[in-house]
């Protein structure tokens, strides 16, 4: 996976530097930041890229992914909705039935292909059995990619967004994480390896600073309650719904000190007793039990990889300094457009 991600992630870095040309232009990292994530996705799902990068264009891949988690979303809030779904407008009609087609498409190239390559469809599937399966079996299998260039590509994107603006917004927290990557990689020419971020506290502190402060889905996921319980003294009946929002629970001063500010250290200070109790326990980004999510591993690996690029790389400006970045929950977040400026650093400059 790790090879797929930094290529990537190079490619990413590269056309920032060019169409930003060095600082001197503004890019919107609200489009550019997507376009390395669905470009992972596709690699790791279909065994080739959506090729985004390359163009830096916004394909049609990503307007139908916004509408259908833009729809998705009311249909959460209104589940009264329903049975309204076939009267939808066309456009959302639309949207559904070509992320589906999309899914399907490169599900049979990829199938098609008869590669080696150990993607996800590799482990998923045996071309020879899928041939001869039934045509349910075939079609979970599309659904489920088609859930995965959702989960993989847009939920990433949010995080990355939030963290380049917070960084951006940050002076001192982005010179304490350029030191410790300084420190980690002090020969520009070494290559950033995955296993030698892991252990970097300042790094990981920032990613789960961003992801708090900006989280992939805002509203709560609904989970049933298999028997009778009694939670903080809170009774819960059997076949309960219940369900916590991140956005919510995030910002509550009960779990976390100045929730609305962006403070890496309170993951990694022992001065912020509140914070690393009750706080860490209240912070699941990725859910709990068997519904968690399964791609946390991934997640981290990519969220890592890019940040430790990026800020070796870049010094990242606002084009606004007053602009104040705010998320709207449509299931998983909607990003507003992000101008930065990525000002290109010399070997170890701050």
């Amino acid at each position: 996976m790790e090879i797929y991600i930094k290529a990537s992630v190079n490619t990413f870095c590269d056309c920032i530097r060019k169409f930003g040309k060095n600082g001197e232009l503004s890019v919107n990292m609200s489009n550019w930041i997507p376009f390395m994530t669905f470009d992972i996705v596709g690699d790791f799902c279909f065994g080739k890229s959506f090729g985004l990068l390359e163009v830096g264009v916004v394909k049609p891949l990503m307007g139908c992914i916004e509408r259908n988690t833009y729809f998705n979303g009311m249909l959460l809030s209104c589940p009264g909705l329903l049975p309204l779904l076939r009267l939808s407008p066309h456009h959302l009609k639309k949207a559904r039935t070509q992320l589906g087609e999309q899914s399907v498409s490169k599900v049979k190239k990829r199938m098609a292909n008869q590669s080696d390559r150990k993607d996800f469809l590799y482990y998923l599937t045996d071309p020879e059995k899928l041939k001869r399966a039934a045509r349910g079996v075939r079609d979970q299998l599309y659904a489920t990619c088609a859930f995965l260039i959702v989960a993989g590509g847009d939920t990433i994107s949010i995080v990355l967004n939030g963290a380049i603006y917070l960084l951006a917004t940050h002076h001192d927290v982005l010179e304490k994480l350029h030191r410790e990557l300084i420190e980690r990689f002090p020969d520009p020419k070494c290559e950033i390896e995955h296993h030698k971020t892991v252990s970097l506290t300042y790094l990981n502190a920032v990613i789960e600073e961003s992801m708090r402060l900006y989280p992939a889905g805002l509203g709560p996921l609904p989970r049933v309650s298999s028997q009778e319980n009694v939670v903080a003294g809170q009774k819960i009946p059997a076949n309960c719904i219940v369900s916590v929002a991140p956005y919510a629970i995030s910002r509550d001063t009960r779990y976390f000190t100045r929730p609305e500010n962006f403070i890496p250290e309170r993951w990694i200070d022992p001065g912020f007793e509140r914070d690393q109790t009750l706080g860490k326990l209240a912070f699941q980004p990725f859910s709990l039990g068997p519904r968690g999510c399964l791609g946390r591993n991934m997640a981290y690996m990519e969220l890592r990889l890019f940040l430790a690029h990026f800020v070796l790389q870049f010094r990242p400006e606002l084009e606004d300094p007053k602009f104040c970045y705010e998320n709207r929950d449509h299931w998983t977040a909607f990003k507003p457009p992000l101008f930065v400026k990525c000002h290109s650093l010399k070997c170890g400059s701050p």
